[in-house]
């Protein structure tokens, strides 16, 4: 079960103790209490939870009502609180297999707690450029070269023209990469849908089964509750994945048969120049 107990089995064992303990009315608000706590707590509804639980302790004072408590405040990220709950549990007379399960789970609370906090790397510097170089640079790009006469203008133009084939190639090569890179990732956006959908199914199965459980009276299993909206958290993860990159491929693929198609008129518009 590793080193935080389930809260299902504990809950368990407790309405069968409520049933030996205490007077009628007290049981009957502790069974309120607990159920309700139950589902806003499978719901991550913690601070929720949290209240449920003191009412019922305060109905009916039964040691899980503070396991149950610890496991909300480590849920919710109050480690401190979580290890006085636990303690609390400890003194109380846990048994010796959930006193053994609990011991750990404060140990490794406390080891995170002594944990360094991540140290955060500096976003990078963006170099401004001043408003006088950026205008000197545009000029400097855009003052046309000179050209002398006539006659130099259309050797320019005809030694352009003549030598077409290594742009072409060029061109032609990085519009076929990213026609390629674009079909692979739609492929992977394909397979992303489909792994997100088998998980959404698992996740949705396991629901099933929970609800099943509810309703026949059957015992709450956290770990299938837990598994469940992991499969589920993972499936729409995989879905958000995978529709996003089957989008992007697309348009990658269709932007490389554009100008694929694109180089090969203009290498066409070239060699026809040339011949005139």
């Amino acid at each position: 079960m590793g080193a935080v107990v389930s809260i299902g089995v504990l809950v368990g064992l407790s309405l069968s103790t409520l049933a030996h303990a205490g007077d009628a009315a007290s049981n009957a608000k502790a069974r309120a209490h607990f159920r309700t706590g139950m589902a806003r707590y499978v719901l991550n509804h913690y601070e929720e939870a949290i209240l449920e639980f003191e009412a019922g302790y305060a109905s009916d004072p039964i040691p899980a009502f503070l396991f149950n408590l610890a496991q909300c405040h480590a849920k919710a990220g109050r480690k401190e609180k979580a290890i006085e709950f636990y303690r609390k549990y400890l003194d109380m007379g846990a048994p010796t297999q959930d006193a053994i399960m609990v011991q750990e789970a404060i140990e490794r609370l406390e080891r995170e707690l002594r944990a360094p906090p991540p140290v955060e790397t500096p976003p990078p510097t963006i170099a401004m450029m001043s408003p006088a170089t950026a205008k000197a640079r545009v000029t400097l790009v855009a003052k046309p070269e000179p050209v002398v006469g006539k006659l130099a203008l259309t050797v320019t133009s005809l030694a352009v023209a003549a030598t077409p084939a290594p742009t072409f190639a060029r061109e032609l090569r990085t519009a076929r990469t990213k026609k390629y890179a674009g079909i692979a990732t739609a492929a992977v956006g394909v397979a992303a849908l489909a792994a997100g959908l088998g998980l959404s199914l698992t996740a949705k199965s396991y629901s099933d089964n929970l609800t099943l459980r509810d309703e026949t009276h059957g015992v709450f299993d956290q770990n299938l509750a837990s598994d469940g909206k992991t499969f589920d958290t993972a499936g729409a993860a995989m879905l958000a994945i995978g529709g996003v990159a089957l989008v992007a491929g697309m348009v990658v693929a269709v932007l490389g048969f554009r100008d694929g198609k694109r180089a090969r008129l203009s290498a066409a518009a070239s060699s026809l120049s040339v011949v005139f």
